[in-house]
Formats: structure tokens, C-alpha cells, sequence
């Protein structure tokens, strides 16, 4: 009897879940979307002629002030994002998660753009990396030596364990797209620019313009079908183990 109550329980928390991720899914597909049109309909503009507002900027990663070394191979930068995970089949366990950033700036022949370090990053393998490590299994020199300097703990028997580390690189060649702001801080030029969030996407890739574009070309698609899809079976499944469709359904029948 309790098994069962559990079951139903787990049902119908798991049509909920479905809800809402199929909700989240499709709105994370109209985020694409925008990014894409971002990227075709905003040019890329001289920076003595930049306006303020939505803008697209492409140069190379320049260090304002020092550099930061990433936790996990101490290689030079000047943003890295670290967050450790314990990943199991029923739960996930955050052990660490961190950003850390020197003011950077995206830099052409023509001037500069310092920009905000709450950057989304959109990364290529070379600057994002992910070791997924079972219980079982030995871990490189650098994340050893990262988990040995943080004192993270144990790792527990049948838990994966995630580290996924992104970080920017002096002399990185980026597409940095984002809301165009005076800079008050870094106010070192005829016009001082800041690269920041603002109502729309805002983020930093080290991608080419063409490989974003064709990254997001059919996110909305296929972002929509999907969650769409989760949605609609997830609701409908919510209504019938909750017995609102029953309820609706007798109604009908009187």
C-alpha cells in the first residue's frame, strides 16, 4: 500500500516536472531565436561610430587590469566558471560553483569594449571542459590536485562526479553580443563603452559568427516541438493520475 502511494506520488510529481520543463524548453528555444536574429539583423558597427543600445562586437579577449589562473590547470585568463557536481540516478549534488573575473575588454584596432563579467559564455571545447569521473575511476593530475586544494569530498560509491570548467583566454577571439552602456568605471577614452545585460541575450563565444548562427538557426524548431510535446503528455498525464479528467470526463457524460 505504501509502495503504491509512493508510485502515485512520483507520477504525479513527475507530470508536474514535465510541465514545467517542456514550458522551459520552449521558452529557452525563443532565447535562441533571439540570439540568432541578434546576430543576422545587428551589425557589427566601427567602435568611433558605436551607439549605445543593442550592439555586436568581434575582436580579441584584453586584460584591463591583472589575470586569474583557472582552479583546474592553472591555466592564465581572465574570467573562468567552475561548478562540481555529484550526479546520481535520483539526485544531484552541488559542491562547487564558482565565477571568477579581471576586467576584460573585447578589443579591435580601432578601440575597445570592456565587458560586464555576468557574461553568458558560449564556448568551444578548447575553453569548456567537462570530466565526468565514476566512484570507481581515477581522476587526471589537475583535478586531483584542484580536489586536494579545495578539500572536496569523498566521492560517494555508484555517484559520477561532474567538474565543468569555461573560462577566456587573453588573446581570444570573441563575438560579444549585449546592451551598449556608457562605462563609468573604465573611463579611459573619447567613449568609454560597457558591454552589459540588458532585455535581450547577452553573451561572449569564441565561436565564429557563422557557427553561431548555425547553432541557433533551428533552436526554435526544435526546442519548440520537443517541449511542446513534454508539455502536452506531461499535462495530460498530470489530469488523469490527479482524476481531473475523470472528473471533467463524468460531467460530460451526464
Amino acid at each position: 500500500m505504501v509502495l503504491a502511494v509512493v508510485a502515485y506520488l512520483a507520477l504525479l510529481g513527475g507530470s508536474v516536472y514535465g510541465v514545467f520543463w517542456g514550458l522551459l524548453r520552449v521558452r529557452d528555444g525563443f532565447d535562441r531565436y533571439a540570439e540568432y536574429n541578434a546576430l543576422t539583423d545587428v551589425p557589427v558597427p566601427k567602435l568611433d561610430s558605436l551607439a549605445y543600445g543593442r550592439v555586436t562586437v568581434e575582436g580579441r579577449v584584453e586584460p584591463l587590469a591583472g589575470t586569474l589562473r583557472t582552479p583546474i590547470g592553472a591555466d592564465e585568463c581572465v574570467l573562468y566558471d567552475l561548478t562540481v557536481e555529484d550526479w546520481s540516478e535520483s539526485s544531484s549534488t552541488t559542491l562547487f560553483d564558482e565565477r571568477e573575473a579581471e576586467p576584460f575588454a573585447v578589443a579591435t584596432d580601432a578601440g575597445r569594449v570592456r565587458v560586464d563579467p555576468t557574461v553568458d559564455l558560449d564556448l568551444t571545447d578548447d575553453r569548456s571542459v567537462t570530466h565526468e569521473i565514476e566512484s570507481h575511476e581515477g581522476r587526471p593530475p589537475e583535478v586531483l590536485a584542484f580536489d586536494r586544494a579545495n578539500a572536496t569530498a569523498e566521492r560517494s560509491p555508484g555517484h559520477e562526479r561532474r567538474y565543468r570548467q569555461d573560462h577566456l583566454r587573453p588573446g581570444d577571439e570573441v563575438v560579444a553580443y549585449g546592451r551598449a552602456v556608457r562605462d563609468e568605471v573604465y573611463d579611459d577614452g573619447p567613449k568609454p563603452i560597457l558591454l552589459t545585460t540588458g532585455a535581450g541575450p547577452f553573451f561572449c563565444s569564441d565561436r565564429s559568427r557563422d557557427d553561431l548562427l548555425s547553432a541557433r538557426r533551428w533552436a526554435l524548431l526544435t526546442s519548440a516541438i520537443v517541449g511542446s510535446v513534454a508539455a502536452t503528455v506531461s499535462l495530460a498525464a498530470f489530469l488523469w493520475f490527479s482524476g481531473i479528467a475523470q472528473l471533467f470526463l463524468g460531467a460530460s457524460a451526464l
